[in-house]
């Protein structure tokens, strides 16, 4: 026997167990409603007609290497389908696997494609229970895929070089293979359990991409270039951050990180955004990799970092925003040289103590620290600040 024509044990709400070395081919309605049908063994298997297995209540399992193609519908609801191992099909329509609620494990290794599921639909509509998934071969994971998934842990895509905006937004996922990576989407994994960046190969990370993932514990992809506003916010578990090709750092990027530690960014980093690493109360050290370089500090970029004690003139500033240094540990510098900076605005040096302020090449100078001895060079300009010139 070979195949199994269409209709052929239709209704058998007695059958259990099906075992059929040679079978190629099952045809439409094959199985449908085969109520206690709990084991099939398939090893040649390769096609599975239309609505083949449907409404088989009791089947628990499908797992063959041989299977090519698969029509509609045919395990639909199959309430008790565990595991969905098929690895050598190319393409899987979503409504082969509908109202399988207790789908745990999809192994779709060979499929280029996630099932489509409609404008705006989330695999959770469909396969809600869903734990495990492995689709080696697909390159994009759609935005909104696994929005809500909130039984996934962990998904395996060797394959994907982009992961677009929501993917997997607030679902539970904390393991994710996918070292092809090169772009990362707005809040792509915002609100997960993810332990790390996926892909030592991203260049770029869009806004909010890992926004309140407590448990990833460093940063350090090697080729990042481009990053979002938010991109690390309230990352909590975070102790440290390498970005040596970052060119910009953008604002909120690691926004109430209170377990960072050290921060590293090289000469290729022009840009601190706004209010970058405030309230990271433990961070303490900050390392620059040239002085040939000039950065340029937004608002508030370390306030509120309260034991921050990382040497000013080790920063290289060129510009120097609005309470940069607000909140941060209290130190009196006797004297401060700052020759790389050109621009300081309002209330720039709030919460420092500095008694003599030297400051040659600055332009734009709004703010002098109370009660410090200010020296400048000739190109300074003032809004009505004291100063004294050398």
């Amino acid at each position: 026997l070979t195949s199994v024509d269409d209709l052929a044990f239709m209704g058998c709400s007695a059958l259990e167990s099906v075992t059929a070395k040679y079978v190629t081919s099952i045809g439409n309605d094959s199985f449908n409603g085969c109520s206690s049908l709990n084991k099939i063994s398939f090893s040649d298997i390769g096609e599975i007609g239309n609505r083949a297995f449907m409404n088989c209540r009791s089947l628990t399992g499908l797992d063959t290497n041989s299977l090519e193609k698969v029509g509609a519908e045919a395990f639909k609801d199959c309430s008790s389908l565990l595991s969905f191992f098929v690895n050598k099909l190319t393409e899987l329509d979503i409504s082969v696997l509908s109202g399988c609620n207790s789908l745990k494990n999809l192994s779709i290794d060979s499929v280029i494609e996630l099932p489509g599921l409609g404008e705006d639909g989330t695999i959770a509509e469909y396969l809600p229970s869903l734990n495990y998934v492995s689709a080696y071969s697909v390159k994009t994971i759609p935005s909104k895929y696994f929005y809500g998934s909130s039984l996934l842990e962990t998904v395996n895509f060797g394959s994907a070089t982009t992961i677009e905006d929501y993917a997997f937004y607030n679902s539970k996922l904390k393991n994710c293979t996918a070292n092809c990576v090169t772009k990362i989407g707005d809040y792509a994994f915002a609100n997960t359990n993810i332990v790390s960046v996926p892909s030592s190969l991203v260049e770029e990370i869009g806004e909010g991409a890992f926004y309140n993932c407590q448990s990833i514990l460093e940063v350090s992809p090697y080729l990042l270039t481009k990053m979002g506003d938010m991109a690390f916010y309230n990352c909590t578990s975070i102790s440290s951050v390498s970005l040596p090709n970052v060119t910009g750092i953008s604002a909120k990027a690691f926004y109430n990180n209170t377990s960072l530690t050290s921060v590293y960014y090289s000469a290729k980093c022009t840009v601190i955004g706004d209010e970058a690493f405030m309230n990271c109360i433990n961070l303490t050290d900050v390392k620059c990799d040239s002085k040939k370089t000039n950065y340029n500090y937004g608002n508030r970029v370390f306030y509120g970092c309260s034991n921050f004690a990382t040497d000013i003139t080790g920063l290289y500033p060129v510009s120097l925003g609005s309470q940069v240094f607000a909140g941060t540990k209290s130190t009196v510098f006797q004297r401060l040289s700052l020759p790389t900076l050109k621009n300081v605005y309002a209330c720039a040096f709030d919460g420092l103590q500095i008694k003599s302020l030297i400051l040659p090449n600055v332009v734009v100078l709004e703010d002098v620290p109370k009660n410090a001895g200010v020296y400048v060079g000739d190109s300074a300009k003032y809004c009505d600040i004291p100063s004294e010139k050398n």
